[in-house]
């Protein structure tokens, strides 16, 4: 005898129904065609390859550097200390003190050279004695902090500040700017260093500051690392497209696609729009170039991110972002904060112009045995101009009877010098994270934290 309830059957069948629903809905969905919208309008994104005249040079510059070292260390020795500088500093500093004409030219080679022609990439990555660049510049800023020998150490600081500035030059892509930026960071913290622990004479200060009037680190590059950042995006989006399932590395990114929802989430589905991608890259990567040219405020800027975010961030029950999904998450997890890069690129600007202030202070400073009342003192015979606050386009701040000069800093406000810290951090706070960015003309500052920080 039967004893199964009808009524029991049919509600079953409804569930079922309804989950396979569920389940495969979101498949249909994805793969039914959808208009990508008209065809974006990238052309001011096109990047103009500069060509650097050493470029085919590069090989005659490691074969220089090569010849001139004394002693050329062996080949395992190069890589024991590339693989760990501070067991091996004290071998470092002696070897870059005394071949700093060898230091030079592998400097070059390797800044102009590494990011060219895939031959040059291909020799540098094959011969172990060329290291890379922020593993020189860790070599160089060793050597520069054990140097006891006030002008050797100036020559090391000058090598340093020339190699950040070719590294930051060379090629066009964002990576290469963001190691120069970062070499520049550790040359001019490192100068700082020594500018307030030695005292200089009146022949090292004044070809110091020449030197340091002869350095560029100009924005054209800045905004032509963000364009071809852009295309890197663009190609990195064709090739996971066209390969499928798998793992890619993308500028240090791991970004997984799955085998099975691939045929799901090609180009023109719901799951992904190449043209609304492309768009939505685009929003974040217009604004700080357009910063940058002073064609928007910061405040402008700071809010195009935050509708970034919104779009892209992880989904809520009210907001499931489903629609264009994978062109979402590729934004999300590439797109690295263009208002924070440029806010680096700046602060670096402003420790630059810092440090010839700071170097011309101690030379008048030197010559006239008391500091000038204004920074305009300065102008022509050590300055042609004084430097700019790159934060806001005005002059440096001057506080005489402090012998302190600042910018005002990302906040965007001038708080009188402030050395107050506004940024919870746990490591030992800099100028990076106080209210205002403030430099000692003869010593460091002590920051002041705000209680409970």
């Amino acid at each position: 005898m039967n004893t199964r309830n009808p009524s029991n059957r049919k509600l079953w069948c409804f569930v079922i129904g309804f989950l396979l629903l569920v389940i495969l809905l979101p498949v249909i969905l994805a793969m039914l065609p959808i208009w990508d919208g008209p065809p974006v309008d990238d052309s001011d994104m096109e990047i103009v390859y500069r060509e650097i005249p050493d470029e085919q040079n590069a090989f005659e510059l490691f074969r220089e550097a090569e010849a001139a070292m004394v002693p050329r260390p062996d080949l395992e020795v190069w890589k024991q200390w590339y693989d760990d500088p501070p067991a091996h500093a004290e071998e470092i500093r002696a070897w870059v003190t005394s071949n700093q004409e060898a230091i030079r030219l592998l400097s070059e080679g390797v800044a102009l050279g590494d990011y060219q022609t895939p031959e040059v990439k291909r020799y540098t990555d094959e011969v172990p004695w060329i290291t890379g660049s922020l593993a020189m510049g860790e070599f160089l800023r060793m050597a520069v902090r054990m140097e006891p020998d006030p002008v050797k150490r100036m020559d090391l600081h000058l090598l340093q500040l020339r190699y950040a500035e070719l590294t930051y030059h060379a090629g066009s892509s964002l990576i290469e700017a963001l190691v120069g930026i970062a070499l520049h960071s550790f040359a001019n913290y490192s100068l700082f260093d020594t500018l307030q622990d030695i005292e200089m004479d009146k022949a090292s200060l004044r070809r110091l500051l020449t030197a340091l009037l002869e350095i560029r680190i100009d924005e054209e590059r800045m905004i032509q690392a963000l364009q071809s950042e852009y295309r890197a995006l663009v190609l990195f989006m064709e090739e996971v497209m066209r390969l499928g399932g798998g793992e890619y590395d993308a500028l240090g990114v791991n970004f997984p696609v799955s085998s099975f929802l691939h045929p799901f989430t090609r180009p023109g589905t719901w799951g992904y729009q190449e043209e609304n991608t492309k768009r939505l890259y685009l929003e974040c990567i217009r604004p700080p170039i357009a910063y940058l040219r002073g064609e928007m405020s910061y405040e402008l800027m700071e809010s195009s991110y935050l509708k970034i975010e919104e779009l892209t961030g992880p989904p809520t029950p009210l907001h499931p972002k489903i629609y264009n999904g994978i062109g979402k998450l590729l934004v999300n997890q590439l797109s690295d904060s263009g208002g924070g890069l440029v806010n680096k690129y700046k602060e670096t600007l402003a420790d630059l112009h810092a440090l010839r202030l700071v170097t011309a202070l101690q030379l008048y400073h030197r010559e006239q045995g008391h500091l000038p009342d204004t920074l305009q003192a300065l102008v022509p015979d050590l300055l042609d101009e004084v430097p700019a606050d790159p934060f806001d386009g005005q002059p440096f701040r001057y506080l005489p009877a402090e012998a302190r000069i600042y910018s005002i800093g990302k906040n965007r406000e001038d708080n009188g010098g402030s050395i107050r810290v506004i940024t919870r951090r746990r490591s030992t706070p800099d100028r990076n994270h106080t209210e205002d960015r403030v430099y000692g003309v003869f010593e460091e500052i002590e920051l002041e934290r705000e209680p409970g920080r």
